[in-house]
């Protein structure tokens, strides 16, 4: 809807929530898995998973979405009618990015809905 990406841990602490575990990123996850740190990497892939289930019942139930920008801003998506549907998400009409260096496209979230 805006045009732009908004991490997970953003939207979790918009919501007055935890957010994801501190002191370790995704980017460390393959690293970890190679070292042998199963556990470790585990452990931070169920609390993205709590934390995802977590934000979206919080949204629901708000009816809207808020997160402080990168800017410090507080930001808020209003969801009158809770989440939509992915097909009803791929119908909006695509954001206005032109003000964006390099903006991401909407193919790139949803690629895998034509993967077989």
């Amino acid at each position: 809807v805006k045009g732009y990406r908004l991490g997970l841990d953003a939207a979790a602490k918009g919501m007055g929530l935890p957010g994801k575990t501190p002191g370790m990123s995704g980017a460390d996850a393959p690293r970890l898995w190679a070292e042998g740190e199963h556990r470790q990497v585990l452990d931070y892939l169920a609390q993205d998973v709590r934390t995802t289930v977590d934000l979206a019942l919080a949204c629901e139930q708000r009816r809207a979405l808020r997160w402080t920008s990168q800017r410090g801003n507080p930001m808020e998506l209003g969801l009158p009618a809770g989440w939509l549907t992915v097909l009803e998400a791929s119908a909006l009409v695509e954001p206005d990015t032109s003000w964006m260096t390099n903006p991401p496209r909407r193919e790139e979230f949803t690629a895998w809905l034509s993967v077989s």
